[in-house]
């Protein structure tokens, strides 16, 4: 199985659970919707890095303990930089640390086609996620120049070193059928 495989679909048994991003002027909160009726809704907010021991104490985030927001787009040089963040909408802290998986579906649901890269500009680190704090990540595309683009009409993210997954509803063009992720990190941190 090739990296982009791999990172699309982490393979093994896996879920989904689709979580609604809501915008305010007041602050920006992120709803999921868990496999019960319950909904839970958090405040978007910083988050620390740990030395890599640290984070040993705490168990892993899992997709049940997580929410997605969107954080916001720039761009440069013929790319677009989308900003997510894995937020801890459970009780505990817990802590995430790699790459996120990704893959992309057209309005329609059908998936579409997508190579995925690892940007290793900055290396994973072990990331500590208080109750209500968030992990942010990016996904680089390209521009038209890189082939023929399609839109996004649904994004699924797969927490670093898990199987299930958080969908978003967020309009994404790809081109060239590839994108580029982060490793997770402290919000704010480059």
């Amino acid at each position: 199985m090739g990296l982009s495989a791999a990172l699309a679909d982490c393979g093994g048994t896996s879920s989904t659970r689709t979580v609604t991003a809501i915008s305010s002027p007041a602050a920006t909160t992120t709803t999921g919707r868990m496999p019960s009726t319950t909904t839970r809704t958090v405040t978007r907010a910083a988050t620390t890095s740990t030395p890599g021991g640290s984070a040993a104490a705490t168990t892993k985030c899992s997709p049940t303990d997580l929410g997605i927001h969107f954080v916001g787009t720039s761009g440069a040089a013929g790319s677009l930089f989308s900003a997510f963040e894995f937020i801890n909408v459970s009780a505990r802290a817990c802590h995430l640390y790699g790459y996120p998986g990704m893959a992309a579906f057209a309005r329609t649901g059908q998936r579409l086609a997508l190579s995925l890269r690892r940007d290793p500009t900055h290396a994973p680190h072990n990331v500590l996620l208080a109750p209500r704090r968030g992990s942010e990540f990016t996904v680089r595309t390209l521009s038209n120049a890189a082939g023929p683009c399609v839109t996004a009409g649904r994004l699924r993210f797969t927490p670093p070193n898990d199987y299930s997954s958080l969908e978003i509803a967020h309009r994404l063009s790809i081109c060239g059928a590839q994108a580029t992720l982060t490793a997770v990190r402290s919000r704010g941190q480059g």
